[in-house]
């Protein structure tokens, strides 16, 4: 016999089944019931998840959407642009012995910089200006480059002087020993490929047979060129990206 009864819970049928024996169509109600049962608890709980599910899509629309698209707009955004990166192939100018190579790639940290970094082959010992020339020209033995990448008007000076060409790189050092000169250096008043008044992208790197001065020299020409001497090599600042 099969009664119903209720319990605490309004929500629970209480089924008990009642037999005098375990007889085979005993056990197969029991089965059935218990299927029934579970069976529409089971569909319940899976119910609600799905409906809650459909609600938020159709609450939320086009709406969620553009929160996303937000939230991906705000963090591309946040991120730091890639540095910019160029390539110097250094040819012989005055002296055809002498060549090199050259990379530079912006710096965004702890200030605004480019890195210059290279080598440069048979240059004799000692100190050699080091500068970036107005014009993206090799010819005429790097002559056609002209001069210092000047925009602002000042007098040639030291790298680390406030009021000084942009081009005004200093001096680089080839040791007595060995056949390679060694490059690296930053600087923070030369930009690269911002497009802004210090751009020297697709201006020209001039590599000088004698030592800058530095504007210290007391003559007029070392507030030009810092009597640095003949062009032994030079190349075109040429962007990567």
């Amino acid at each position: 016999m099969i009664e119903n009864g209720k319990t605490d819970n309004k929500n629970d049928i209480k089924i008990e089944i009642e037999s005098q024996d375990n007889s085979e169509d005993s056990v197969e109600i029991k089965s059935c019931l218990t299927q029934v049962f579970y069976g529409k608890r089971s569909r319940f709980a899976v119910g609600i998840p799905l409906i809650l599910a459909i609600i938020a899509t159709a609450v939320v629309g086009t709406q969620g959407y553009n929160i996303f698209s937000n939230f991906r707009d705000f963090f591309s955004r946040s991120r730091p642009a890639p540095p910019k990166r160029a390539f110097v192939r250094l040819v012989s100018g005055a002296d055809e012995n002498v060549s090199g190579h050259l990379s530079l790639t912006t710096l965004s940290h702890p200030n605004q910089a480019v890195l210059i970094q290279g080598s440069i082959y048979g240059l004799k010992p000692g100190l050699h200006g080091f500068h970036v020339h107005m014009n993206g020209e090799l010819t005429s033995q790097c002559k056609d480059a002209g001069g210092h990448f000047n925009p602002a008007g000042n007098p040639h000076s030291s790298p680390v002087d406030s009021a000084r060409h942009v081009g005004d790189l200093g001096n680089i050092h080839t040791p007595p020993v060995g056949p390679t000169t060694r490059v690296s250096m930053i600087d923070g008043i030369v930009t690269l490929g911002d497009g802004g008044v210090n751009d020297i992208a697709g201006r020209a790197i001039v590599v000088h047979a004698g030592e800058d001065d530095l504007g210290k020299g007391g003559d007029d020409e070392s507030k030009k060129t810092g009597n640095a001497g003949a062009r032994l090599a030079c190349g075109v600042i040429t962007l990567l990206n």
